[in-house]
């Protein structure tokens, strides 16, 4: 009887381990949470503010409801103000669409939860107790090995801690939480809103105060690298030899990188002056565009090999200079239907900040060496729209009228890739004329579901994939292209042009 015991226990525990193999997987693998890793917890510093409401619960919920983060996950909002939990509950979630899925919602909101207090270590060890209790709530991490019991007192506790806080307090936050809120048996991963400083030396003190925390647990998030179009520029230029053979200076004649907005600043005037349209969109958005259109093929499809050839392409671009800039800021609309930049009771009567920005950028080495880099961010003009254009050079001796190829990466408000060539009229003509072959995502089974950039990128720092987050001499390297233009700009008090709301822009 004894012997059959053993039997039957040893039977047992082989099947567990079967199927504990059987149901692991890596991040690499898949999209989901791999639930036998531990319990998962994911807490929000400035859980009451506005990027909170807008972006990161909602981007949580998406999650929880795909089943990408486990059903028993622990969402805790991090704040300075008294809020009672059913308000805070229902705050952060009010924005979120869930028609036809109120049920998932009313789920959701349980495993969301508010700590009050200071961003200190005092009050983190506060924290680490709250999220102890209720990880210890938490029956089961979705191991095999707890359905018979032999995991007990081994569970795993992640942690993810998002900072979305003004970045005056990013490093004693980040130390706060290093003292006094890790977990003991599990990882901790930390995510840091931008700006990341305002130059140079803003951005490599602000990288030194966060080195108390290994760089590989560090994701900095510019959420344009989650976007969906963003996301594809490598698998086209690298999976296509069509492109891949013809990515050039000998075939290329210019790419344009396009930030347009047919909207103002008003509502965050006041932040905005502060730093104008080069730092808010140009030195993160556009330059980490411009990386990943530009760079060399990497090694592989790892994080770190991606992010080393970012870091090459970008360290071979000298400083912009001020006179392959051109600065604009908006007046009132034509029709008086919006008011000036300068309008804004939180804007100075007399800022220079500017709203409109076209420069280029010249990459020194043999791929790129003679091809403009043309980047244009503007706000209040009258189109909205992100866009990658890479024109092609025109070198048909039997055509030397045709317009040039033109690859074409709609990145927002409607997502495609146009691919613009020249084909014979059709009919008895001989003329050749210029068409657009088009790939778009709107026209896409309604079962496939693009997340948002938030979406993903939350889920990448869950799993470890740092590929869309930028590293810290990646950051310095950004910062070094444009620092040297925005203190020229402040030191000459460089004026401006102006053009009204709604227009094109600067007239050029």
């Amino acid at each position: 009887m004894k012997t059959l015991t053993y039997t039957v226990t040893t039977i047992i525990t082989l099947l567990a381990i079967m199927i504990a193999l059987s149901t692991s997987t890596t991040t690499d693998q898949t999209v989901s949470y791999d639930e036998s890793s531990g319990t998962l917890s994911v807490v929000i510093f400035g859980g009451s503010g506005d990027l909170a409401k807008k972006k990161t619960f909602p981007s949580l919920f998406a999650l929880y409801r795909t089943q990408m983060i486990p059903s028993d996950v622990v969402l805790i909002g991090y704040g300075r103000r008294d809020i009672p939990l059913d308000l805070f509950r229902h705050q952060v979630t009010e924005r979120i669409n869930a028609v036809g899925m109120e049920d998932i919602l009313e789920e959701f909101k349980t495993r969301i939860f508010y700590f009050k207090g200071g961003y200190d270590a005092e009050n983190c060890k506060k924290l680490a107790t709250m999220l102890e209790e209720l990880e210890s709530e938490v029956k089961s991490n979705g191991s095999p090995w707890n359905f018979f019991g032999i995991n007990k007192g081994l569970e795993k506790h992640n942690r993810l801690f998002y900072l979305a806080l003004p970045p005056s307090v990013f490093v004693s936050s980040a130390a706060a939480i290093k003292e006094g809120a890790l977990s003991k048996n599990g990882w901790n991963r930390i995510i840091v809103e931008k700006p990341f400083g305002v130059d140079t030396e803003s951005s490599k003190k602000l990288s030194e105060g966060l080195s108390i925390w290994p760089e590989e647990d560090i994701y900095r998030i510019d959420h344009y690298l989650g976007k969906e179009m963003v996301q594809n520029i490598i698998p086209l230029r690298f999976s296509n030899t069509l492109f891949s053979k013809i990515w050039d200076r000998d075939h290329i004649e210019s790419v344009k990188i396009v930030f347009e907005e047919n909207i103002g600043t008003a509502g965050r005037g006041g932040y905005f002056d502060k730093s104008g349209i080069i730092r808010d969109v140009m030195q993160n958005h556009l330059i980490q565009i411009l990386a990943l259109v530009a760079m060399d093929e990497p090694a592989a499809l790892e994080a770190e090999e991606i992010r080393n050839e970012k870091v090459k392409v970008l360290e071979k671009i000298p400083p912009i200079l001020l006179k392959e800039t051109i600065l604009g800021q908006y007046t009132a609309a034509l029709d008086g239907s919006y008011p000036a930049y300068t309008d804004d009771d939180t804007v100075p009567d007399a800022s220079k900040t500017a709203t409109y920005c076209e420069l280029t950028a010249h990459i020194k080495n043999d791929r790129w060496e003679g091809v403009p880099f043309v980047l244009k961010a503007a706000k209040g003009v009258n189109e909205k729209k992100v866009e990658v254009v890479i024109q092609f050079k025109q070198d048909s001796k039997l055509y030397p009228n045709s317009a040039g190829n033109q690859l074409v990466l709609k990145i927002q408000p409607d997502m495609k890739i146009a691919y613009k060539m020249n084909n014979k009229q059709p009919g008895i003509s001989e003329e050749i004329t210029n068409v657009e072959l088009n790939y778009l995502y709107d026209n896409l089974s309604s079962s496939t579901h693009i997340p948002d950039a938030y979406e993903r990128l939350i889920l990448d720092a869950i799993q470890a994939n740092t590929n869309s987050f930028v590293r810290a001499d990646e950051l310095d390297a950004a910062w070094k292209i444009f620092t040297p233009l925005l203190h020229e700009i402040e030191e000459t008090g460089a004026t401006p042009e102006m053009y009204a709301f709604g227009t094109e822009g600067v007239e050029q």
